[in-house]
């Protein structure tokens, strides 16, 4: 998150249902009282006193909506404009419903109304929210508007990625997933895998905790071993950082803990990874493989998300030094498979 946004103090849903549609709220048209008014929104609110934003989001869907979600996780943090114009950091948390919108029990606002991803374009939605819905669609971040905001330094995501290891009978095997839902590249496999929520946490500490979520295994910090960094850029045009953490050492069985976003988990060599993967993924795997700590994949707009059979990976790995405090991680891995 970039310095100068302030820690979250909101927290919002971002609902999504089986046909890929957006739950919106259109606000109250009362600019000085109400924040974005006049404008499509996720549903969401202030925090209040220092409870957890998770609890933030679950009272204010009841309150606003009457709806309870169990699935909700946290997917991303946007800003806002207060009604006194100050800008406000908000947690944006993911979640699925199959409901009629005109049915809510609104209590504040106008209506709710489902949103196919094709218009969302054409309504008038706040920017943290238009943000949002165009990173998980996996689009490129909308063109700044003239003005202070267009001089904003860059920022990307900064994804974890955990390649949890095992020896196998011919080598090392690594864990991956089978994406699921309506998610960014559903169906194709990947390992591991979500995003730093925010300046109070590390990439270690992120790894831990989606590592935790999505297979129910324990990680310890100190098992964590950073490996390699790739600088992604999707055929959307998204731009994001993934940090490769190895993992050898765990507590627990892997097992699919959010089957709504997971439709498989199998364990694959290293040296055979399966077809159906996401290049993403694919390309940070490579990078370890080769023993390099640093690799660009720029993929272009006609690019498959999936990793391609035939044609260009994209896939640039970096030279780096030959200095014995960074041996390649092949090397390591074999001599720690030794110990």
């Amino acid at each position: 998150m970039p310095p100068h946004v302030p820690e979250p103090t909101q927290a919002a849903a971002l609902i999504v249902n089986s046909a890929g549609h957006y739950l919106l709220h259109l606000r109250d048209n009362k600019p000085g009282i109400v924040a974005c008014p006049g404008m499509w929104s996720l549903i969401g609110g202030q925090r209040e006193g220092n409870e957890p934003l998770h609890e933030t989001i679950t009272r204010e869907l009841d309150q606003e909506i009457g709806l309870a979600l169990q699935d909700l996780a946290p997917f991303t943090i946007s800003t806002r404009t207060a009604p006194d114009g100050t800008e406000e950091a908000v947690q944006v948390f993911l979640g699925h419903w199959d409901g009629d919108a005109s049915a809510l029990p609104l209590t504040e606002g106008v209506m709710c109304h489902w949103a196919a991803p094709e218009m969302t374009g054409r309504l008038l939605t706040d920017p943290g929210t238009a943000a949002v819905l165009r990173q998980h669609r996996g689009l490129a971040p909308a063109p700044p508007h003239p003005g202070p905001a267009a001089s904003k330094r860059f920022a990307a995501p900064i994804d974890v990625h955990a390649a949890l290891v095992r020896p196998g009978t011919t080598g090392w095997e690594v864990l991956l997933t089978r994406r699921a839902g309506n998610v960014y590249a559903s169906g194709l496999w990947h390992m591991p895998s979500g995003h730093v929520d925010g300046s109070h946490e590390d990439v270690v500490e992120a790894l831990v905790r989606e590592v935790a979520e999505e297979t129910g295994v324990v990680v310890a910090p100190q098992d964590v071993q950073i490996a390699a960094t790739v600088h992604h850029r999707s055929p959307q045009g998204s731009v994001r950082m993934g940090i490769v953490g190895v993992v050898r050492s765990w507590e627990g069985e892997p097992q699919i803990r959010e089957p709504h976003l997971c439709s498989g988990m199998a364990w694959y060599p290293l040296d055979r990874l399966p077809s159906g993967m996401v290049a993403y993924a694919h390309a940070g795997l490579e990078t370890l493989r080769a023993g390099r700590h640093f690799a660009i994949h720029f993929q272009q707009p006609d690019d498959p998300i999936a990793h391609p059979v035939d044609g260009p990976t994209r896939l640039r790995l970096m030279p780096q030094t030959d200095s014995p405090l960074l041996a390649g991680l092949a090397e390591g891995l074999d001599a720690l498979g030794r110990q």
